[in-house]
């Protein structure tokens, strides 16, 4: 990476931008770096997000120079902190160097999939994200950190000629044309709502450790969003995303803050009820076996069916790693998703992630991927648990609205 004396890398994807990426290897960046956080927290900030922590680290093997700097910070804090103590994120699923972490908790994007089925710029999150565990920057220790999900940022319109793109193809450029954040705000009111409740859901149930980050600033640059002012009526274009109720004291509103309230309202019960297992890189089942029988546990067990695309994965896919369930003991495996919008939908239980022994609910197997089960979500937004119990073949499913 080329470095200039200020301790910048040039920004080697794009000449054209302004800026540049930190080299923290550099001690000109790490001073800028320390006197930068100083500042902030002297005016009383407690918390610090510290961006691509894998991007401006790539010169500091081992992340060496980037530990030393972030210890200067918390020793910074401890003396001029407002409570003698900074929390430090960034954007990575952990960095553990000899089992103790180097931030408080950690912060991470959403992945979607387009959602073609459903007319218009629909997508659906895709089950992913994991937060590394050991020793926090605070002394306690957990298997995994706490950490945020966001609706982030890069670049606003990503494209510059979204309506002379087919439909299909745009659907795969970013989140259709725009970054996360800019593709939210330019969404209508109604699917504003949708969108924020499904995201809350989603997060609630797919790990126990990850919190949803509602936006309630965030900047959409060039995609620009038009809408009629409330204090005087007049039409004016928005370049920042706000999450407030549109009103003359906040004219420029987009209207999400019943929503949010209502979510937060809710606290995390259905977490508590439905949320599928901590650790979403294991699956469990292995070398388990039948207490009664011995006969060893399937590792790998599939729902599989029409629902698939509504959460990120091919539809009728037997052998997918999207909707593998998660094996919770005693025989039984478990997946929690959520159905964005209302409607029936089929479905089947995979062993081994084959067609060769299938089960709905009457625990009889089948062959072939034309057998298939029924359900029905009432309302948008349902949480539906799938459960499998091995040797009995006994298949539940659970909605939560």
């Amino acid at each position: 990476m080329d470095t200039d004396a200020s301790g910048f890398t040039s920004r080697r994807e794009d000449p054209a931008k302004d800026g540049g990426i930190p080299d923290l290897s550099r001690q000109e960046a790490r001073l800028w770096f320390y006197y930068r956080a100083t500042r902030y927290i002297d005016c009383g900030y407690e918390a610090l997000h510290m961006g691509q922590v894998h991007l401006y680290t790539a010169n500091d093997k081992g992340m060496a120079k980037t530990t030393e700097l972030f210890g200067m910070i918390r020793e910074y804090a401890k003396i001029h902190g407002r409570r003698h103590k900074i929390l430090l994120d960034a954007h990575t699923h952990g960095v553990n160097i000899r089992g103790k972490l180097l931030f408080d908790y950690h912060a991470m994007p959403f992945t979607r999939m387009p959602l073609l089925e459903v007319p218009g710029e629909e997508l659906v999150l895709v089950r992913e994200g994991y937060s590394e565990g050991g020793e926090n920057p605070n002394g306690w220790s957990a298997k995994t950190m706490p950490y945020l999900m966001e609706y982030d940022n890069w670049g606003g319109l990503v494209v510059d000629d979204r309506k002379n793109i087919p439909r299909e193809e745009l659907a795969w450029r970013d989140w259709s044309g725009y970054d996360q954040i800019a593709w939210f705000a330019n969404q209508p009111e109604k699917g504003r709502n949708h969108f924020l409740e499904y995201t809350y859901k989603w997060t609630e149930i797919n790990n126990p450790n990850a919190y949803f980050e509602l936006p309630f600033r965030r900047m959409i640059h060039n995609a620009e969003v038009s809408m009629k002012r409330a204090d005087n009526g007049q039409m004016d274009a928005q370049d920042f995303y706000q999450i407030n109720t549109k009103s003359a004291a906040c004219p420029m509103g987009f209207d999400q803050e019943e929503t949010a309230k209502r979510l937060w309202a809710t606290g995390h019960t259905l977490r508590e009820k439905a949320a599928n297992p901590e650790m979403l890189i294991r699956y469990g089942a292995e070398n388990v076996c039948d207490e009664e029988t011995g006969m060893k546990l399937p590792e790998k067990i599939v729902v599989y069916g029409s629902f698939q695309s509504h959460v990120g994965a091919v539809k009728n896919d037997s052998n997918s790693e999207l909707t593998r369930m998660y094996y919770i003991g005693d025989n039984t495996y478990t997946l929690s998703v959520v159905i964005p919008f209302a409607g029936t939908y089929d479905y089947s239980i995979s062993t081994y992630g084959t067609l060769s022994a299938t089960y709905q609910a009457d625990g009889y197997p089948r062959s072939g991927s034309s057998n298939k089960a029924y359900f029905t979500t009432r309302k948008d937004n349902t949480v539906v648990r799938f459960r499998y119990q091995f040797i009995s073949n006994k298949v539940t499913i659970e909605m939560f609205e």
